[in-house]
């Protein structure tokens, strides 16, 4: 036998026993299978996989370890345990990136690239999500005290309890409640979908956007240690929703950090953002992909609000924050290119510009409730003005600078060929 398919061979070998590892890791195991959120990770790694390489070779392939998986689970690995029958959306999910690695291991050229396109996104995503959970606890620790009372404040200073209301409303609607949480949940989703939509689309340029919905995560670490908060629901308890603070009351809070314990994870959203930046590189999707990714972020902003995981004013954040990340990965500009730093500039500077206004601004937006809207509004008008160049050369479809003089252009496109 050649040394190659030797080596083939036992790259084989060693993913799946290292897949088999994996999964009587106890760890891995209680965090990825044994729960209602990463099944709908490795639901999303399927859906990469299968739209940028369908085969139905790799379909059975699918199925087959993935039965696998199940029955070494149920009979050798964790015989005692609780069988979770969603839980095995995730062993379908291991068993795609065995079919995938398997795939990348056997073949080459083209086809080794297109699978690699699904793959490598399929083992980053799962590898950000199990993280994530470090990155909170250690958010945790390093800020015991955390400040809802000042975005409660902001809140109250709108003079409508926004996020109350949506927690009436669900608490009214079950059916409301139920539909918005499984959006909620299914955020993997609609990001699989619309990478998946583009790198079909546009190849290995598709990269960046991928690099923007994994950059957003740690991004957001950042500012919620400059900002640590929970949501109203952790602020107020059995209280929320029903019970907000008369807007008088409010007004007079006495705002200073307070120790509760929870993730904090609330400002800037990045449910919203990492939505609603699925919204943005959808452009130049079928409508059916687009049509999805809005329904994720209609649904999305009443389940960050109607959980009480977050105040009206995370959700307003989430837009010049996710604008600086997307800035910050469109690579196919060069940051001398106003189209670039413009965006990035203003993102990352009405982000932070906001933080300090929460913080310490409490005198201006309490003036007049004109003031608090006024912000709000206008920091969306902005970023929606701001991202005007930017929108097109995000998803590949860069114009022509029209501030290059047409000769040069000409010679840029020569050259290009």
């Amino acid at each position: 036998m050649k040394p190659s398919r030797l080596l083939q061979v036992f790259l084989s070998l060693f993913l799946l026993a290292a897949m088999t590892g994996l999964l009587a890791y106890d760890m891995f195991y209680k965090s990825a299978i044994a729960t209602g959120f990463y099944p709908y990770v490795f639901a999303s790694v399927i859906l990469i996989h299968l739209r940028l390489s369908f085969r139905w070779s790799d379909v059975g392939g699918i199925l087959f370890f993935g039965m696998l998986f199940v029955l070494l689970d149920l009979f050798v690995l964790h015989p005692s345990h609780t069988v979770y029958l969603l839980g095995w959306v995730s062993f379908l999910g291991m068993a795609s990136i065995v079919v995938m690695g398997l795939r990348t291991i056997w073949s080459q050229g083209e086809q080794r690239r297109l699978i690699l396109l699904a793959l490598i996104p399929g083992v980053l995503i799962l590898a950000s999500n199990y993280f994530a959970g470090y990155l909170h606890l250690w958010t945790e620790k390093n800020h015991p005290k955390v400040l809802d009372a000042y975005l409660y404040s902001f809140d109250s200073s709108l003079h409508v309890p926004i996020a109350f209301l949506v927690g009436q409303a669900f608490a009214k609607w079950g059916m409301l409640r139920s539909v918005s949480m499984v959006f909620y949940v299914g955020l993997p989703f609609t990001l699989a979908v619309v990478y998946a939509g583009q790198a079909a689309r546009l190849g290995s340029k598709a990269i960046a956007i991928l690099a923007a919905f994994l950059i957003a995560g740690p991004v957001g670490g950042v500012f919620y240690n400059l900002f640590p908060a929970l949501g109203p629901l952790h602020l107020f308890g059995e209280a929320f929703p029903w019970h907000p603070l008369p807007t008088e009351l409010a007004r007079g809070l006495f705002l200073e950090p307070v120790p509760i314990q929870g993730i904090r994870n609330a400002i800037p959203s990045l449910h919203m953002g990492w939505t609603l930046a699925a919204w943005w590189y959808s452009r130049g999707l079928s409508r059916y992909e687009r049509c999805i990714a809005a329904a994720f972020v209609a649904f999305t902003v009443l389940a960050t609000m109607g959980s009480g995981e977050h105040y009206f004013i995370d959700l307003i954040v989430a837009f010049p924050f996710m604008l600086f990340v997307q800035a910050l990965c469109t690579v196919s500009l060069d940051w001398r290119d106003s189209r670039r730093l413009a965006p990035f500039l203003f993102g990352l500077l009405a982000t932070l510009g906001w933080l300090v206004i929460l913080r310490y601004g409490v005198g201006i937006y309490w003036y007049s409730p004109l003031i608090p809207w006024a912000g709000c509004l206008g920091t969306l008008g902005l970023t929606e003005v701001a991202r005007q160049g930017l929108k097109d050369a995000a998803v590949g479809n860069l114009a022509r600078d029209r501030t290059m003089p047409s000769s040069m252009a000409g010679a840029t496109t020569q050259a290009a060929r």
